[in-house]
């Protein structure tokens, strides 16, 4: 009995497959695999490096629902492309090194137009892999959130750099720069020393924020950028800092500051990175993410052009797309956010001097109270557990999420993955950009580090 079910389900993808429903034949070699109890599409998906929308295309699914001992056809390797909001022909031709009139032809499009969700056939040509840098950025523990130290180290090799979270403006003179909460001399020496002994640079951030008095947040800024002895003075400062801890560069991280700053800021910026590269060392700066020059007060004070010019490396920050008190339940940062800042950014910056910078946290989002809680992937997936909860996968952000009840108040996680991170990481190629980072090192999920070998070439 069970044997000519198998056969007959077999012969049912056999059919499916060449019955025309795909427009070519396949590429790659298929699979079939029996449900599991408790698999889910998404967890199949991650399992097999696939997509939930390509598994339920080969098998004619008209939902994710699924049930134990069910055969399934599952591919190899994935020999289509899911379109995406803010992708046309050109970049996704460019992506996969072959051509618009290929995948035209290959899918048989009656024009160039797509629609977020299609599946494209890509038949000719191959992924090559683009030289990139990876930025980890490295933080102590946050309440109930583990530091970054053990993911630094076990993955240091996957590095580029490391950016530790460690430094800010001084609160009582903002010339000078304090630690913000603990810090170790002995352990930034040990991070240094482990980094190094990989060829991996160590470029500390220096921020603005996490004072008890959030005023100074503003305030510490517009002192320090008003007069040219001020800048002169923290510039100095910035500078024995890197050479008494053996530090590369530096990482500039000012947030939440006043448009009324963004020229004397951009001066600053400029002034900074004359002098670290007169002695040889890396200047980097990371700004909000935003798609036009006015976005919003937020972003507004940062002037992409001049930073662009004064800077090695200027990081986007492309997180907090939901997750902002107000911003309702949503995806961290969605491949559309993405393009949008990217089609902006690279007409003001040199494409290779742009770091995306990625999360790879998510969010709780509480849907009767309107809070949210910060979660680690390790957080994420436990509450899957807990709750009994069904990942799902979003086409249109290309990214996780999944919802639960507790206690009577329903919730939607939207949280990062190795998946969502993949297609982050083919923005660099899209983009011709110089790579990516990671906020934060400790948080994430662990299969990122197969995603990131697979799809780039660390520098």
């Amino acid at each position: 009995m069970k044997k000519n079910y198998k056969r007959r389900c077999l012969l049912f993808a056999l059919v499916f497959l060449f019955s025309g429903f795909l427009l070519k034949p396949p590429v790659y070699a298929q699979t079939l695999y029996t449900v599991a109890p408790g698999d889910t599409l998404y967890l199949i998906a991650q399992k097999h490096q696939t997509s939930v929308e390509t598994i339920r295309q080969l098998n004619g699914l008209e939902n994710n629902l699924i049930y134990a001992g069910q055969a399934l056809v599952i591919p190899d390797q994935v020999p289509v492309h899911i379109v995406a909001e803010g992708e046309n022909l050109y970049r996704i031709a460019k992506l996969y090194n072959t051509t618009v009139s290929a995948i035209v032809s290959g899918n048989n499009l009656p024009d160039d137009s797509l629609r977020v969700g299609q599946l494209l056939r890509i038949n000719s040509g191959r992924y090559e892999r683009p030289n990139a840098f990876i930025v980890g950025y490295y933080t102590e523990e946050e309440d109930y959130l583990p530091s970054s130290a053990w993911s630094t180290i076990v993955h240091m090799s996957d590095l580029s750099y490391v950016a530790p979270f460690w430094f800010r403006l001084n609160q009582y003179d903002p010339t000078d720069l304090e630690t913000a909460g603990y810090f170790s001399q002995s352990e930034a020496r040990r991070i240094v020393a482990a980094a190094h002994a990989r060829n991996v640079q160590v470029i500390p951030v220096i921020h603005n924020f996490l004072y008890e008095d959030k005023s100074l947040t503003k305030n510490l800024v517009t002192e320090m950028l008003s007069r040219p002895e001020s800048r002169r003075k923290c510039i100095d400062n910035i500078t024995w800092l890197i050479e008494f801890y053996g530090f590369d560069g530096v990482n500039m991280d000012f947030e939440g500051i006043r448009v009324s700053d963004r020229d004397n800021l951009s001066v600053f910026y400029q002034e900074l990175g004359d002098r670290l590269r007169a002695k040889g060392y890396l200047f980097t700066v990371a700004v909000p993410a935003k798609s036009s020059d006015w976005d919003n007060p937020w972003a507004a004070p940062y002037d992409y052009s001049a930073i662009g010019r004064a800077a090695d490396l200027v990081v986007l920050m492309m997180y907090n797309e939901h997750g902002w008190p107000g911003s309702g339940p949503g995806p961290v940062s969605s491949i559309g956010f993405n393009h949008a800042v990217l089609k902006y950014a690279v007409n003001k910056i040199p494409t290779h001097k742009i770091i995306v910078s990625e999360p790879v946290f998510g969010f709780d989002f509480n849907l009767q109270t309107a809070k949210n809680d910060y979660l680690s992937h390790e957080l994420a997936m436990q509450r899957v557990k807990n709750f009994g909860a069904a990942p799902l996968f979003d086409v249109t952000s290309q990214t996780p999420f999944f919802s639960y009840t507790a206690d009577n108040q329903r919730h939607e996680v939207w949280y990062e993955d190795a998946e969502s991170l993949k297609r982050k990481l083919d923005l660099i190629r899209e983009y011709d950009i110089a790579g990516l980072a990671l906020w934060r090192l400790g948080l994430e999920d662990p299969a990122i580090w197969q995603t990131i070998r697979e799809r780039v070439n660390i520098r």
